[in-house]
């Protein structure tokens, strides 16, 4: 949650100075911020699920850790590709746009 908060602050001072790339890379921040807290839920749904001893909830639980981190992969590679495309250096591009696929690839399949 703090790590959320500093991030949003971290947006909101981007944006009022106009610096459209911090703004891009705070905003990027923000929605890792916001899926980190996602995947720390669900991973306590899990241990929680687990205790009980409930196989079907904490199966249901386990996928959602898992599509949560898909989610937080796909959203780290798409800042990654952004930071390479904004550098010009086509090669780490090109590897940054494939590390994208394959997250997409992956979320896809789950």
């Amino acid at each position: 949650r703090a790590r959320q908060r500093v991030a949003e602050a971290e947006l909101r001072e981007a944006e009022s100075t106009g610096d459209e790339i911090k703004a891009a890379r705070a905003r990027q921040r923000v929605a890792e911020a916001k899926l980190g807290l996602t995947l720390c839920t669900r991973e306590a749904e899990l241990r929680e699920a687990e205790s009980t001893g409930d196989e079907i909830k904490a199966a249901r639980a386990r996928q959602k850790v898992a599509e949560a981190k898909l989610g937080l992969t796909l959203c780290t590679r798409e800042a990654e590709l952004r930071e390479a495309e904004s550098t010009g250096d086509e090669i780490k591009a090109a590897r940054a746009r494939q590390r994208v696929a394959e997250a997409e690839l992956r979320e896809a399949e789950s």
